[in-house]
């Protein structure tokens, strides 16, 4: 792929077959806001009711208000999607997200896009970040099923930009974004430097994992898919996060089963023996939570 444009690489690692196309955005909202655009167009201008769930991104419901469609169904997850389908009577269109906001988990992205498939039913997967994995030999497996779906939305942060596959260029003949040679000047120069840097930060993830196992305390919710690790500290969840962010940690709070956690998109250079320290000493056997 070598001086391919950024549109077109990343397309064609998308959808390795056929004739697709990309458009470079601002990010990942306005490449989803262009997917759903290109749903509604699909559907003659019909209501279309986007179905997502509650990791999906915040500004999916911002979108369908711009694009005049009806408030989307959030779904606790898409585990079920055949059997809700089966009780829309007008068309939609599904998201389904690698990265989810609350857990970083991956969606089942190839058993939605069959089931949108068999209905005939947009689906749209948003990759954010988790788009880098692209990318890489060893993390793009993580993304199975991407090429079924319709469109994709990506981000890429650290190019100030975003982009929008679609798995036929033909879908993108309107859209008239603005050229952007520098964005995609730099794509092609450190798409390489991107997946690497996006591999150490997964291996440092998988690293906060183990040394949280190994603690016992603070307890992990699951093995992180990519770079998002969900923890919890045995007691004084609040205190310990005020810690972490007071020290500099990008920590949050988010909710998965179980209740309440902390999450962290595990930044490059990470001091994964500084943030353990501030959850409170390590548990032994016999001491109480423990990790799965």
């Amino acid at each position: 792929m070598t001086g391919a444009s950024m549109e077109a690489a990343v397309a064609r690692l998308c959808f390795p077959h056929g004739d697709p196309g990309g458009v470079i955005t601002s990010g990942g909202t306005e490449s989803t806001l262009l997917g759903l655009l290109l749903a509604k167009k699909d559907a003659a201008g019909a209501p279309v009711r986007v179905v997502c769930t509650r990791g999906s991104r915040p500004s999916v419901a911002r979108v369908a208000a711009q694009l005049g469609l009806p408030t989307p169904l959030v779904l606790d997850s898409l585990d079920g999607l055949a059997d809700v389908l089966a009780t829309l009577t007008t068309p939609t269109a599904v998201i389904a997200t690698a990265g989810t906001i609350d857990t970083g988990a991956i969606e089942p992205l190839r058993a939605a896009a069959r089931v949108c498939r068999m209905r005939g039913t947009w689906v749209h997967i948003d990759a954010g970040e988790a788009g880098v994995a692209l990318f890489s030999d060893r993390l793009r497996p993580v993304l199975d099923g991407i090429e079924l779906a319709d469109s994709v939305a990506l981000d890429f942060p650290e190019l100030s930009a975003g982009l929008l596959a679609v798995r036929a260029a033909e879908l993108l003949a309107h859209v008239r974004p603005p050229a952007s040679p520098g964005v995609s000047a730099t794509f092609r120069a450190h798409r390489h430097r991107l997946a690497r840097d996006f591999e150490e930060r997964c291996d440092l993830a998988a690293d906060l994992a183990d040394a949280i196992c190994d603690r016992r305390n603070p307890v992990l919710w699951r093995r992180p898919a990519l770079s998002t690790v969900v923890f919890r500290p045995a007691s004084g969840l609040a205190e310990v996060y005020a810690r972490m962010v007071s020290a500099g940690f990008p920590v949050e709070r988010t909710r998965a089963e179980g209740g309440e956690w902390l999450k962290i998109a595990v930044p490059a250079g990470l001091n994964v023996a500084s943030l353990l320290d501030l959850t409170g000493p390590p548990l032994t056997v016999g001491d109480g939570p423990h990790s799965e």
